[in-house]
């Protein structure tokens, strides 16, 4: 989460790299505290993109295709980065703890951790991980942006491979399972 210009467009980039959901644009109130609203967002705006892209629009008049089009512009600015948010994220990243104050309190409210980049200008009681660090220098933003990434797609990778190498338990009868008498 980063709506900092300067970070914007390296936090998308990492994301993108790790196959990662973000925001990089404005914090949509109430996406954590009313998340079950904002997955029919994501919803709506997944079935208007496959109807643009599938050409079911055209059945509309040309007012209604363009007030539909705008209408997917705009949500693309805002949930284009989430659209692989099924559940309720497990954690968030702050490049900017004091800038993100709506996103770290909704994170707060509902036990999301947070882990942030502090400035010196940054509360650090309100980041569950704290990354103490220059929240303002671009070398400083891709470095951090960049290792948290790194340490993301490699989280998603051993997960995977612990997956695939679990057998599979099979659940027992509860007949075989009781004790003889």
């Amino acid at each position: 989460v980063s709506t900092k210009p300067q970070a914007k467009e390296i936090v998308k980039q990492a994301a993108i790299d790790a196959g990662m959901p973000y925001l990089v644009d404005r914090w949509i109130g109430g996406f954590l505290t009313n998340f079950s609203e904002l997955k029919k967002l994501i919803q709506k705006y997944l079935s208007l993109k496959e109807q643009m892209e599938s050409g079911e629009l055209e059945r509309y008049t040309k007012k209604e295709q363009l007030e539909m089009s705008r209408q997917l512009e705009k949500m693309e600015k805002s949930l284009g980065g989430l659209t692989t948010l099924t559940s309720m994220p497990d954690a968030i990243f702050v490049p900017a703890m004091q800038k993100e104050k709506t996103a770290v309190t909704e994170a707060n409210r509902t036990n999301v951790p947070v882990i942030g980049v502090c400035d010196t200008n940054a509360n650090p009681d309100k980041a569950a991980l704290v990354i103490p660090a220059n929240d303002d220098a671009v070398k400083s933003i891709t470095m951090i942006v960049g290792l948290v990434a790194a340490a993301a797609k490699e989280g998603r990778e051993a997960f995977a491979k612990k997956q695939q190498a679990a057998p599979k338990v099979e659940k027992k009868d509860k007949k075989e399972e009781a004790p003889a008498a």
